[in-house]
């Protein structure tokens, strides 16, 4: 007859099944590569906006200071985790 206790794992890379059920399926790890690319494509989209019906410029420094952060964010995080100073 089956158990219906939970097999731990003990790896130091592992994510404990019990505490997220989903990391059976690898689903609990973030991939860096993708929230590059979606913020990327986030501020791509923030720039599209400038072309717009509104006729002051107010709304345009707005978009692109925030456009910049998230380009800033990216490549900062880009850059820390190829020199290895975050995981």
């Amino acid at each position: 007859m089956p158990s219906t206790e939970v097999e731990r794992r003990t790896g130091a890379n592992d994510v404990d099944v019990e505490d997220v059920p989903s990391a059976e399926w690898g689903w609990s790890k973030e991939n860096p590569k993708w929230i590059h690319i979606g913020g990327l494509l986030g501020a791509a989209f923030l720039l599209i906006m400038l072309h717009g019906n509104h006729t002051g410029h107010v709304e345009d420094l707005f978009l692109l200071g925030f456009a910049a952060l998230i380009v800033i964010a990216v490549v900062r995080d880009w850059w820390l985790r190829r020199r290895g100073w975050i995981r």
